[in-house]
């Protein structure tokens, strides 16, 4: 894990480290406004930040929800199929988008030309994009890079005050996002608190999303 080339930043790694992951399912898209309103309807939940000013499309990913609101997601439909979902650790996030076995080393999610993978700064007209409109990469996986970030299932750090750490402890989010340079698509790391619907600092409230994984 970790960018070798990247300077030093207390959002990045600052060293490459090994790490080892057991075998696990991976949603190839992020999940999809259409997909979250089955679960709204169903939970009789409203979104909380309503609609952006771009309004949504059917196959967008959803986002302006909380590290809460994807587990509750994951929950509801481990309930409704009889399968575990959940959200990924951060080494599985970045193990799935580095390319697993199949990696070949690229800068990006799939390639080292942001514009055929991903959605950012200098190609999005500052909104999100249809899932799965660009290039995947080599697992099949759309939007590892850009477009919204993603919710990891770990804690941004460790947490060292004894016992559990508390239920506000910040989670991680990875990736990039639609508003992003290209140099944060991949390595970037940032914090959210569980129950927060904005990211920490002065980012969009709709630039972070979910995928699930399964067991």
């Amino acid at each position: 894990m970790g960018n070798p080339t990247s300077k030093i930043e207390s959002t990045e790694y600052s060293n490459r480290s090994a790490v080892m992951v057991k075998d696990f399912y991976m949603g190839r898209t992020e999940v999809t406004v259409q997909q979250w309103m089955v679960f709204m309807k169903e939970t009789d939940m409203e979104h909380p930040l309503g609609l952006p000013s771009w309004g949504w499309n059917a196959n967008d990913p959803i986002a302006g929800i909380s590290w809460r609101d994807a587990v509750e997601y994951c929950e509801w439909l481990s309930k409704n199929t009889g399968h575990h979902y959940r959200l990924p650790t951060e080494e599985e996030w970045e193990w799935a988008a580095r390319g697993g076995k199949m990696s070949k080393g690229y800068k990006y999610s799939g390639s080292n030309n942001p514009n055929t993978v991903a959605w950012y700064e200098d190609n999005s007209d500052n909104r999100l994009h249809a899932c799965g409109s660009k290039e995947p990469n080599e697992l099949g996986l759309y939007d590892m890079s850009g477009n919204v970030a993603e919710f990891c299932s770990s804690y941004y750090k460790e947490w060292t005050g004894g016992g559990n750490p508390p239920s506000y402890h910040a989670r991680l989010v990875r990736g990039g996002c639609y508003d992003d340079s290209p140099d944060d698509l991949l390595y970037f790391r940032w914090l959210q608190n569980p129950g927060n619907r904005n990211i920490e600092g002065e980012k969009l409230p709709y630039n972070i999303g979910f995928r699930v994984v399964r067991n």
